[in-house]
């Protein structure tokens, strides 16, 4: 006479089953990723974040806030069992921006990161730099991360038609060259466009109406621009924004002040938003 298999058993191998099942989906699911270009603006506490996924999957961090909460932000995007981020950009020396950062080098494989050419320290407007900045950029060498410093008309291919075009900061000899000078409400950061098919996200950080008058002059637009998106800092008001810069802009959408993580994807041609914003 055959014993009965005990109950407990039966539910194990249902539960394993379950399990293979639902995981092999989701790898499935992320194998199968729709060819777009996706970019996360995270509603942080403290400080500012974007992510970007290219078509192809190239991952990329922009600022890291300033503390843990990223990678929190991280693991709600990526598949749970992957730990790579290729590429990071700190866009100022601030601690606030880039504290976050330290935490994602220690988690994640990350390929190589991009800071500003200038800062407020090389330009003599700052006596120091922030202690944070100072630690990231050690942890970089400790983990082997090779650091490129940008500056406007600079440009970094992210993949697949997807390029990063740097506006701001200038050289030195830009600046003497153009009569701008640098000051502490007008300092330098990593301000950038990404661009696809036919999609434009702009992003200008704190960057001073004087740093945005700059920009607009020098600014080179296409006639085939579709689905423009602004993107400025958490503490930038409308009424703020260069007037110049935004007609040649045109931004269909702008985006202010996050309440909750704004989800961008675009497939080239339109953009969508999703999320909640002031």
């Amino acid at each position: 006479m055959k014993r009965k298999r005990p109950l407990t058993f039966i539910v194990a191998i249902i539960a394993i089953t379950v399990l293979f099942v639902g995981i092999s989906g989701y790898v499935w699911k992320e194998g199968h990723r729709p060819k777009v270009l996706e970019i996360y603006i995270f509603a942080l506490k403290n400080g500012r974040s974007m992510f970007v996924r290219t078509p192809d999957d190239v991952r990329i961090l922009i600022d890291g806030g300033g503390n843990s909460d990223i990678v929190r932000e991280i693991t709600k995007i990526l598949p749970f069992y992957s730990r790579r981020v290729d590429t990071i950009f700190a866009t100022n020396t601030d601690g606030k921006n880039v504290a976050g950062i330290i935490d994602v080098v220690s988690r994640y494989k990350v390929v190589n990161a991009y800071m500003p050419a200038i800062s407020t320290q090389s330009l003599g407007l700052a006596s120091s730099t922030d202690d944070i900045y100072e630690t990231l950029i050690e942890k970089l060498h400790i983990s082997n991360v090779p650091v490129y410093r940008l500056s406007a008309n600079d440009s970094v291919d992210l993949g697949l038609g997807v390029r990063m075009n740097i506006l701001f900061p200038i050289s030195m000899e830009q600046a003497s060259s153009t009569k701008f000078k640098y000051s502490k409400a007008s300092a330098p950061e990593l301000l950038f466009n990404i661009e696809y098919g036919r999609t434009f996200v702009s992003f200008l950080g704190n960057a001073s109406v004087k740093i945005q008058k700059y920009i607009s002059a020098h600014l080179a637009t296409s006639t085939d621009q579709q689905g423009n998106v602004l993107i400025v800092s958490h503490g930038a008001e409308p009424t703020k924004m260069s007037p110049a810069l935004l007609q040649k802009l045109k931004p269909a959408d702008s985006i202010y002040k996050e309440k909750k993580t704004i989800h961008l994807v675009s497939d080239g041609v339109s953009v969508t938003l999703t999320g909640e914003v002031d």
